[in-house]
């Protein structure tokens, strides 16, 4: 905490300095008359003085305990200025630091007879320096509502991010100069946050890459059924565009359920917190095409559910073809050949649906 430079008058020099005015004063008048009093003007003079005395020395604790007061406020105040858990700057309108807390003065490294006088910009670099140039005589001027994300180097080549915010303040005029304005900023440390959004875009990015590079379609869907994402393997499977499928319901694909039905199932997904089926999927060309659903609900949003879709033609014809296969090789150890050939041809014709 910065020794305050003005000398405030102890109680006791106070004191010293009346009664030596006092008797300057009276020494001036004796020496101009001489003065005769009566015993008991003499009497009523002390007890005038007496009072007096009594009252200046009430004034004199009144004035003790407001200046006790201010001290104890100024002190309570640079607390709040030097231990406050964000720096406080206060730039002019060159964004030049004229005071700042404790608190900047540690985030940086620096003490604060080594910050006053330097430009803020001077403790950043490239884009970030750049950035704040580019936008600082607007922020100066009009402050509210604004920030600025910075990175800031320190004295031991430490940085961090900084988010910058401030409110205008007019500096009251002083007999060597007239008021001006100042900025009042606050400097928040925000690299956890930083490092946080940094976290939740990579977490976003693997997210996207494994939903669009996946061979199997995904939806997202809200509880009312309504499609909210899709990726690019739904668009090929099924032949519509992206924005026609963002409009358009989980009954305008199923097949095999009502739109009571499907209600139903999703009430029941959501009690489960997912659910394994197959169904049937319509195409645009209304082509229909076997479809594996492994979907799970999740709470968020008023719930979502996140849907993959395999297409399981191929996987149901060659359980098919197997089924086929051991029929027939049960067949050939009981039945004649005609019944053997024939059992083949029909099995023939409901796989390529001839």
């Amino acid at each position: 905490m910065h020794n305050d430079s003005h000398h405030y008058p102890e109680i006791g020099d106070f004191e010293l300095t009346l009664r030596e005015r006092a008797e300057a004063l009276l020494l001036a008048q004796s020496r101009d008359e001489r003065i005769d009093f009566s015993p008991d003007e003499i009497a009523h003079l002390i007890h005038d003085l007496s009072v007096h005395q009594i009252e200046l020395e009430l004034q004199n604790e009144e004035l003790r305990s407001a200046q006790n007061q201010l001290q104890d406020a100024r002190d309570r105040y640079a607390r709040l200025y030097h231990q406050a858990p964000v720096g406080y700057l206060t730039l002019d309108a060159k964004g030049i630091i004229q005071q700042a807390n404790q608190t900047f003065s540690a985030m940086l490294g620096w003490e604060f007879a080594d910050l006053k006088g330097q430009a803020l910009a001077d403790f950043m670099t490239g884009a970030d320096r750049n950035q704040f140039l580019g936008r600082f005589k607007a922020f100066f001027n009009h402050p509210e509502g604004k920030s600025i994300d910075v990175k800031l180097h320190g004295k031991a080549g430490q940085c961090f991010f900084a988010r910058l915010t401030g409110r205008s303040e007019i500096v009251a005029p002083s007999t060597a100069k007239p008021s001006r304005s100042m900025l009042l900023m606050i400097v928040n440390d925000i690299s956890t946050q930083k490092a946080m959004e940094d976290v939740l875009r990579n977490n976003e990015a693997q997210y996207r890459a494994v939903i669009e590079t996946s061979l199997d379609g995904f939806w997202m869907i809200d509880m009312q059924g309504r499609l909210l994402e899709v990726n690019d393997a739904y668009v090929r499977q099924s032949g519509y565009s992206r924005q026609e499928l963002l409009s358009m319901h989980i009954t305008d694909l199923e097949t095999r359920k009502s739109p009571d039905e499907t209600a139903v199932h999703l009430d029941a997904i959501l009690r489960e917190g997912g659910a394994l089926f197959e169904t049937l999927h319509r195409a645009r060309d209304g082509t229909l095409w076997p479809a594996e659903i492994n979907t799970a609900y999740w709470p968020t949003a008023g719930g979502r559910l996140f849907c993959f879709i395999r297409n399981i033609h191929q996987r149901q014809r060659s359980q098919a073809l197997l089924k086929a296969r051991l029929h027939l090789s049960e067949l050939a150890l009981h039945s004649t050949l005609d019944e053997l050939l024939q059992a083949a041809l029909d099995t023939a014709e409901q796989l390529t649906h001839s």
